[in-house]
This record gives structure tokens, C-alpha cells and sequence, in this order.
């Protein structure tokens, strides 16, 4: 008997609950998504760029940085930084306590690879070793 006046009770609650999500949604799109998020990017980013600067000064001296006029916002507290270094452009990637650094040709930005994959493979390492 409870199990079935449950099911009614949801039945019943559960298009109201999905019309106030709409709304808070599209309310949220509205007044604070078009410029909150890219603004708490752009914060994020600017934090991982200043630890870049820190830590690896050389590609920052020499490399030169890749601005996005308007960052795309990425999910939950993850940022992104681009350094083109010569002829290579590195990708940093910082997010849920993991770091990610790509590699790809300057010309073909899309042709990226995880760094330590590179340097498993000119150590002659399992990759699988790597990767856990």
C-alpha cells in the first residue's frame, strides 16, 4: 500500500518538479551564465597560469601564451592554459586535483598527446604502466 501511494505521490509531484527546474535553468542562462561563467574561467585560468609561471619559468620566458578573448567555460573546476614554445604547443590542464600536460605540433594543434606517454615511449616503458 505505501509503495503504491509513493508512486502516485511522484506521479503527481514530478511535473512540477520538472517545470520549476526549467525555469530555474533558463533564469539561471539568463541573468547569470552569460557572464559569470566565462568570468570564473577566466579566474581559474589565470590561476593556473600563474602556477605555470612558477613552477616552469623556462617555457614561460621563451614560450609565448595562447589568450582566449572569450574562454569557454569548462566543466566543474577545470582550466586550461596553451604555451606555443617554438615549434610545439603545450596544453596544461588542471582539474578534480589532476594535472594533464599535452603536447602537439605548433601547425596541427588537434594532433595532441599526453606528455607522459611521450616520455614512456622514449624510455621504452609500458604505456599501461603510465597510465594507472
Amino acid at each position: 500500500m505505501q509503495r503504491q501511494s509513493r508512486a502516485r505521490i511522484m506521479d503527481l509531484a514530478w511535473p512540477l518538479f520538472a517545470g520549476l527546474g526549467f525555469v530555474l535553468k533558463v533564469t539561471n542562462r539568463t541573468l547569470l551564465a552569460w557572464w559569470l561563467d566565462p568570468w570564473l574561467q577566466r579566474r581559474a585560468n589565470k590561476a593556473l597560469w600563474d602556477d605555470v609561471q612558477e613552477n616552469l619559468y623556462f617555457l614561460y620566458t621563451k614560450g609565448q601564451p595562447i589568450k582566449e578573448r572569450w574562454p569557454r567555460a569548462l566543466p566543474f573546476d577545470y582550466a586550461s592554459v596553451y604555451i606555443v614554445f617554438e615549434n610545439l604547443r603545450f596544453c596544461f590542464t588542471r582539474g578534480r586535483g589532476e594535472v594533464n600536460i599535452s603536447v602537439a605540433p605548433r601547425h596541427a594543434p588537434d594532433e595532441s598527446y599526453q606528455l607522459a606517454v611521450i616520455i614512456a615511449a622514449l624510455d621504452s616503458i609500458d604505456i599501461t604502466q603510465v597510465m594507472q
